[in-house]
């Protein structure tokens, strides 16, 4: 028997539509797409706001009900699914909390994606260094740092990763007192987190009661990429902004299908989750060895991700065993266990305990000097240099080693040869180093400011 329109989600809703109408909507078929059957189900369900559909602009039937599925779940006041991913909540969050001018708070290893975010609102950045482990070359918020930097420099928001790419949750509850002391919004970049809460892993962020946080449930909550959610808690963000932000950076064409499959994706969390992540981390529990990397104690973390010290040549010997690593870093490795590992290979298993411990490595990098705001050297006419030749030269886009898709450095840093020197690292281990196109790098242009001509090169 079909479920009732109260309790039927947005999948089952696309589904019956389909069939009763067989309506093939947007796509032109002139290349026998139709014919495909890999495409043909997911084409069947692309359709878009029609009559008992739903508008994701302003939701009043399927989507409100999906969204506040979501926000059940994940103890939030109100959710926004989201289709471009984490990014979309990062830069709707930053557009939600700040304007232009206002100071926006963060830390060193947070998400290239901030970008979107200043560059929409002309905040200025400020960061805070991470807490560094030089054996594996590993970051992560330095929480008293921030609450001390919160409270004497008093921003409009802060923004905090947690947990990390490599799953570590530090404890919250104290940078939140401080936010509330001074009327700080406290924004939380969840994206790696849409599965805490369940079994043995540490709780959701939304347990700290941030004013907004973005879950990426494409990372291990078992939604296709890009698939995302954006929540709010209280009203410290004003509805008003709140809406204003979200149609701003959201698509006016939102794909239906992975909405749609983001929910489900929540639906099934809830129902089973506690059972799937329990399993998981024992399956990943397996990983073990003296260069697997043991979270400081009393520091939450995720048991399904596991951070192995790398080598030279540990891509390749992995490639050989049928593994793709999440990313190579130099120092350390991630490897993430999905809701489809249910069992690892052997090989697998006697590589990593046969990794040797990790010597120090180098001190966290220094934050490199700032001399100009993000925005303003964003927007700047810029042009490009071989690295070696933008010493002392004003960065117009950032550096980013991606994965993890956390910035060297940041436009309006200034480059130096330090900063030339991660990015050389980053480049052996293989990594993509996003701004280092060719050897070469945007720099502010001599002599030009934003204020004159608003170009990019």
């Amino acid at each position: 028997m079909r479920a009732t329109a109260e309790h039927e989600d947005l999948l089952a809703a696309l589904r019956a539509r389909s069939r009763s109408r067989r309506q093939w909507l947007h796509v032109p078929f002139h290349g026998g797409i139709e014919e495909d059957e890999e495409l043909r189900d997911w084409i069947a369900l692309d359709q878009t706001e029609l009559e008992g559909l739903d508008d994701w602009a302003a939701p009043s039937g399927l989507i409100e009900r999906a969204q506040a599925r979501v926000a059940r779940h994940y103890h939030l006041d109100s959710a926004r699914l989201l289709t471009a991913g984490s990014s979309q909540g990062v830069a709707t969050a930053i557009l939600a909390a700040v304007g232009s001018g206002d100071l926006l708070l963060s830390h060193q290893g947070a998400h290239r994606s901030l970008l979107h975010g200043i560059v929409l609102t002309g905040a200025r950045l400020r960061l805070v260094p991470d807490i560094w482990d030089r054996r594996f070359q590993i970051g992560w918020p330095d929480v008293p740092a921030l609450c001390q930097a919160v409270s004497k420099m008093r921003p409009q928001a802060v923004i905090v990763t947690s947990p990390t790419y490599a799953g570590l949750a530090p404890d919250l509850h104290p940078l939140r007192l401080v936010c509330l002391e001074t009327n700080t919004i406290l924004i939380v970049d969840a994206a790696h987190g849409a599965h805490f809460g369940l079994g043995p892993l540490p709780p959701m962020a939304s347990r700290v009661k941030p004013d907004l946080v973005i879950f990426g449930l494409h990372k291990s909550g078992g939604a296709p990429t890009p698939g995302a959610v954006l929540g709010r808690i209280g009203d410290r963000v004003k509805e008003a902004r709140w809406q204003a932000a979200c149609r701003t950076v959201g698509s006016s064409s939102p794909s239906y299908p992975l909405m749609a499959l983001v929910e489900r994706a929540v639906i099934r969390l809830a129902e089973a989750g506690d059972r799937w992540m329990a399993e998981l981390a024992s399956v990943m529990e397996r990983l073990r060895g003296p260069a697997v990397f043991s979270p400081p104690e009393g520091m939450a973390h995720d048991p399904t991700r596991v951070v192995v010290a790398a080598t030279a040549a540990s891509r390749q010997e992995l490639a050989a065993l049928g593994v793709d690593p999440e990313y190579v870093a130099s120092g350390h490795l991630l490897l993430i266990g999905t809701l489809a590992t249910t069992s690892l290979d052997p090989r697998l298993v006697a590589w990593v305990a046969r990794q040797m411990a990790p010597d120090a490595g180098p001190d966290q990098p220094a934050l490199p000097r700032r001399r100009w705001e993000v925005r303003r050297a964003f927007l700047a006419e810029s042009e490009t240099v071989a690295l070696e030749h933008g010493l002392g030269r004003v960065l117009a886009t950032p550096l980013v080693p991606s994965p993890p898709g956390i910035p060297l450095a940041w436009p309006g840093q200034v480059i130096d040869s330090q900063l030339a020197v991660e990015v050389s690292r980053a480049v052996a281990v293989g990594q993509a180093v996003l701004g280092f196109d060719g050897g070469e790098v945007a720099v502010v242009r001599d002599g030009r400011t934003a204020g004159e001509r608003h170009l990019r090169g």
